[in-house]
Parts: C-alpha cells; structure tokens; sequence
C-alpha cells in the first residue's frame, strides 16, 4: 500500500512538472520580440502592396523583401525596444534602389505599430548602427509619418528633404518631387480597400521639368556610382597620431618646435584633417623645459571630388607641463552632397586629445 501511494504520488508531481515546463515554453516563445514583430507585419500587409507614390500623382510599383533573418532589437533612451528589419527594395525596371530602408515595429501600449525609415547610404542598416542613430531616425520618421497631403505646390525652390534641412537651388526653380512609401490593402478583386500607411522619404529635384509625366523613377541606379563615390567622401573618424615635429628656431637658452598631427580622417583614405602646432621651449639650468604650446594651422589633405566638407569653428586648449606638453582639439565638421535631389552627408561637433609631446621629442 505504501509503495502504491509514493508511485502515485511520483505520477502526480511528473505531470505537474510537465505542465509547468510546457507553460514556461509557450510563455517564452510569446515573449520573442523578434517573432513577435514578423508575425504582427506579416498579418498586417497579407493583403497589401508597397508603392512609392508622389505629389505629382505619380507610382512607382516595387518589390519588397524584408529580411527577417537580420532583425535587430534596439532600446531606445525611453526604454522603448524597437525591432528593425532591413528591406531590400526592387525598382519595377529590375534594378534595386539605391539607398537603405529599414521596418520598424514597436508597441504603444499594448498595440503594434510600424515604420519605414530611409537612409541615402547604401547598406546603412545592415552595417554597425547603434540604438541612437535608429532612435534619432525614428523621430525623424515619426515626424515624416505626420506629412499626409500632398502639396500641389512642387515648384518651391525650397523643399522637404528627409534629412531635415531643406535644399535650395539657385537660379531657375527646380522640379521637386516628394516620394512617400506607401502600403495599399487590397480585396479578393484587387480593388484598394485602404492605405495602411504613408510615410515620406525623400524629395528628388531636376532642374526643369521634362514634360513627362508618369513613369519616373524615384532613383536612377545610374547614378550610383557617383552616390557611392560622394558616400565615401563624407565618412569621418577622429584621429590621434603624430607625424612630424622639427625645430623652427633656436639659441643658447630659448628654442621653437613645430608638431604636425592628424585629427580627423576619412576611413577609406581619401583625405585627413591636419593641424601643426608652435612649441616654445626654455633652458633652466642644464636642461630644457616646456614653456608654452600654440596653434598655428590646420588644413585637409587629399582630394574631394563629390562631397563638399567643411571643419570649422575650432578651438585650441593647450595643457603644458615641465616635460610633456598637450591639447585638446575642438572643432565642428560637415560633409555633405546632393545625388539626384536627395541630400546627404554627416555633421558632428567633437574634440580630439592631441599626442602627450616630451620635451626631447
């Protein structure tokens, strides 16, 4: 009786613990982001087509295929986690458009909603992006989501651009036009039932109207290796690194050295940032001291064919010892260029630690 009642008892607690860990399994794959987002948008457009569409009633039909085995999950300042999927985006003449795309999906509250976001590089979203760059283009994109009409007004020599500024041409009015992704949902019968939704992208220009009508493309992939091209140009990264110091001036008890360094560099080597500093030195006794340390110049190296780049507003704070001497670098950069209408570029404002000089370097 007693070995009866412990077997039915071992039967009793292996069912709960069957129970418990089929709960905790069910519970866990309810909990993935990641499929949980798949699933919300796979939902969502099972019925639906994606459409470039512009002020000037004109569509570009396109083919899109989002790449759900690259999804990301990024956490934003406001706690908020974001799934992002690149999508990769077909032109209806064959070629893929230049320029990245990325969906978003998140909750507010306990409702799914969802984002298209654009980015003139190539590759972007795929490459290392952190969770700030995706929140900044988050509002970015928020804010174009709010743009829903479309203005007859495609003329104005200013227009809305993705990026935030606004592009001006001089001379004759340019032919601007404002592209939105758009997603339809259709019937059984192919009829629009409703626009899912309307986000803006970007605004292409031509410097007159070519009479045409329907049937532009909102990129030319011809001009990609141009795009390209002014995409390397504009890449930035600070640098540290010395390259040269040479004694301008001397006497029995006083001496000047210059020092030229490296503070900004563009990763694929096409240019650098350069600045040479004065350095004054002092003997006491027998040996040599620092005495003070100023900045004479700094300039860029290299050639820049597409992007337009600037350093500017640069401050100079020396730290001087009695053997090693230093400063600190500040200054403002923007690149910045325009491919087919639609701007693009980086700006920052940063400040780079100079090499620690010896006083017998």
């Amino acid at each position: 009786m007693i070995k009866k009642l412990n077997f039915s008892r071992i039967l009793l607690m292996a069912s709960f613990f069957v129970l418990f860990a089929l709960s905790c399994k069910k519970e866990l794959a309810n909990e993935n982001p990641l499929e949980e987002a798949k699933n919300y948008y796979l939902n969502l457009t099972a019925n639906a087509k994606t459409s470039l569409k512009s002020n000037k009633e004109t569509t570009q039909n396109v083919t899109t295929d989002f790449l759900w085995n690259k999804s990301r999950l990024f956490k934003f300042s406001d706690e908020k986690e974001v799934v992002g999927t690149p999508v990769k985006v077909t032109l209806s003449n064959g070629k893929e458009a230049p320029g990245s795309y990325l969906l978003l999906v998140y909750k507010k509250g306990n409702e799914f909603n969802s984002l298209i976001i654009y980015n003139a590089k190539n590759d972007y979203f795929n490459g290392v992006v952190c969770n700030s760059d995706i929140e900044a283009a988050f509002m970015v994109g928020q804010k174009n989501k709010e743009i829903k009409s479309f203005t007859k007004n495609t003329d104005d020599v200013v227009s809305k651009v993705s990026k935030g500024k606004t592009m001006v041409r001089d001379g004759s009015p340019p032919v601007c036009i404002d592209w939105y992704w758009t997603t339809y949902a259709y019937d059984d019968w192919g009829n629009i039932i409703e626009i899912i939704s309307e986000v803006y992208l970007y605004t292409t220009c031509t410097e007159e109207d070519g009479g045409g009508g329907g049937g532009v493309d909102p990129i030319d992939p011809d001009d990609e290796l141009n795009c390209s091209t002014a995409n390397q140009e504009a890449d930035a990264s600070t640098a540290s690194q010395n390259i040269s110091s040479s004694i301008e001036t001397s006497s029995a008890d006083t001496r000047t050295k210059t020092y030229k360094w490296k503070f900004l560099e563009n990763a694929f080597g096409l240019w650098n940032y350069t600045s040479t500093e004065r350095g004054t030195h002092k003997k006491v006794g027998a040996e040599w001291r620092w005495e003070k340390l100023e900045h004479v110049i700094h300039g860029r190296n290299g050639t820049v064919l597409v992007a337009s780049i600037t350093v500017s507003d640069v401050v100079f704070e020396p730290t001087v010892g009695i053997y090693n001497a230093g400063a600190t670098l500040y200054f403002n950069f923007d690149s910045s260029f325009i491919c087919k209408g639609v701007p693009g570029g980086i700006s920052f404002s940063t400040n780079v630690n100079s090499p620690v000089w010896n006083i017998d370097y």
